[in-house]
């Protein structure tokens, strides 16, 4: 856990395991991506017992924290499938022969 006072440059994403009880902290931590006018990412893990001190994290600096659900199964299989998807239109044109038979294999 990094303290107050120690200044490292480019830092673009922050992660949390859990929203800090203390709310200056918290906005201070997250406040790490955004220095010298840069941007950048806080990502805070959280569950219903502690959701308040994201809520207190938001009145204290008027700010919405955009929640986001944990991926499902089908959301992983689609992302997983992009990904394939991106690696093959990544092979060179002149080996795609070689594939043929696993492709069709594949296929059936």
């Amino acid at each position: 856990m990094a303290s107050r006072g120690l200044d490292i440059p480019c830092v673009d994403l922050i992660v949390q395991i859990e929203p800090p009880k203390d709310t200056e902290a918290y906005i201070h931590r997250s406040g790490r991506t955004a220095r010298a006018g840069k941007s950048g990412l806080c990502i805070t893990l959280f569950n219903r017992n502690n959701e308040e001190f994201l809520i207190k994290a938001e009145e204290l600096a008027g700010i919405r924290i955009e929640r986001v659900h944990v991926p499902s199964d089908q959301d992983m299989i689609q992302s997983r499938h992009k990904d394939i998807l991106r690696k093959m239109c990544d092979v060179e044109q002149e080996v795609l022969p070689q594939f043929k038979d696993a492709a069709l294999s594949f296929l059936d």
